[in-house]
């Protein structure tokens, strides 16, 4: 009898182990992003707005400025060093944003172009 109880209970154990097991394998927390990376495009979000949507569209599809949504900004200037440098030194019909804007600024429009459009 004391056997059976033992036996009942090393396969009790055991089940229990091979589930935690499983469980801590398949288990994947949502990833949610840093504050900062919010704050980031939040800023971003509001430079585009006041200055840029003019003209590249209030949601960046484009109007006299080329289209930057739907991944066109990331094809157009696959290192983001690229796209600061425009931003910053402005070319062609792009103006310099450089004396209007902070580097700071400069960094989260580049962000909410490439990740918040």
């Amino acid at each position: 009898m004391l056997k059976r109880v033992v036996d009942a209970l090393q396969v009790i154990a055991l089940a229990a182990a091979a589930t935690t097991i499983v469980l801590l394998f398949a288990y994947r927390p949502a990833r949610q992003a840093p504050k900062q990376a919010d704050a980031t495009l939040a800023v971003g979000q509001r430079v585009f707005t006041a200055n840029c949507a003019v003209c590249h569209g209030a949601n960046g599809e484009g109007l006299r400025g080329p289209a930057l949504a739907k991944g066109a900004v990331v094809r157009a200037f696959p290192r983001v060093d690229d796209e600061v440098a425009l931003v910053t030194n402005g070319l062609d019909g792009m103006p310099a944003w450089s004396g209007r804007l902070t580097a700071a600024e400069i960094d989260a429009v580049v962000q909410y172009t490439r990740r918040g459009l």
